[in-house]
């Protein structure tokens, strides 16, 4: 998977799994924008919405994707999403 951003791309999706009134969730979602910026879409999904979310991700939340590789769980690695996106660390 190229998951790298060249320049002058559109923004690549990350998708944030969490819950409502998840303050580790939207910890993670405010140090994502902070990290990528425009680089980014963050699409948040709430996983008690779907019980096959669920039975994944219950005990990991939040958990950060890009398409199906895990960037994080729990907090945020900024340096890992930074050198995933293709920017130096």
């Amino acid at each position: 998977m190229n998951s790298r951003r060249g320049s002058g791309s559109s923004p690549l999706d990350l998708v944030l799994y969490g819950r409502q009134d998840c303050s580790l969730c939207d910890v993670m979602a405010e140090a994502v924008l902070a990290a990528a910026g425009d680089a980014v879409r963050l699409v948040r999904v709430d996983i008690d919405e779907d019980p096959a979310l669920v039975a994944k991700w219950s005990d990991d939340v939040p958990v950060l994707c890009l398409g199906d590789e895990v960037v994080s769980r729990h907090f945020l690695d900024a340096g890992r999403l930074r050198r995933l996106l293709g920017a130096s660390p």
